[in-house]
C-alpha cells in the first residue's frame, strides 16, 4: 500500500492596524510541499515531470507520513490521505524507503 498527502493551502494576509498575521481561506488540495507544509525527513529529489506524484511507502507513511498529517490538521488545513495498492513497475519513476513517485496517467477523455 502507498499513501499520498493532500492538504489546503492556506493564505495568510497581514492587518497593518493590528500588526498580526490574519489566516485566510483555504486554497486547493495541493500535494504536502506545495501546501507549505515542510519538515519531512525524506530526500526530495529533482524531478522535473510534471505528472510525477509522490507517496508514502508503508514505511514512510509511519516513519513521516503520519506526523506531517497530524501537523496539517493541528495548523488548520484541510487534509485528504489517498491510498492505493503498489504501482506497477512501469509507472514508478523514483524509489526509495520512505516514498515512491509515480507517473500520474493523464486524465482519459470521454467519447461519446
Amino acid at each position: 500500500m502507498i499513501y499520498r498527502i493532500l492538504a489546503s493551502a492556506k493564505t495568510k494576509s497581514f492587518d497593518v492596524g493590528r500588526q498580526e498575521l490574519i489566516p485566510g481561506v483555504h486554497g486547493p488540495l495541493r500535494g504536502v510541499w506545495n501546501a507549505g507544509l515542510g519538515g519531512m525527513a525524506v530526500k526530495f529529489p529533482e524531478i522535473e515531470n510534471r505528472r510525477v506524484r509522490f507517496f508514502f511507502t508503508e514505511k514512510g507513511w509511519r516513519e513521516v507520513g503520519q506526523a506531517i498529517v497530524a501537523k496539517a490538521v493541528r495548523e488548520g488545513h484541510v487534509v485528504r490521505v489517498i491510498r492505493q495498492k503498489n504501482p506497477a513497475k512501469s509507472q514508478i519513476f523514483y524509489q526509495d524507503a520512505d516514498q515512491v513517485a509515480i507517473l500520474h496517467s493523464a486524465p482519459k477523455s470521454r467519447r461519446r
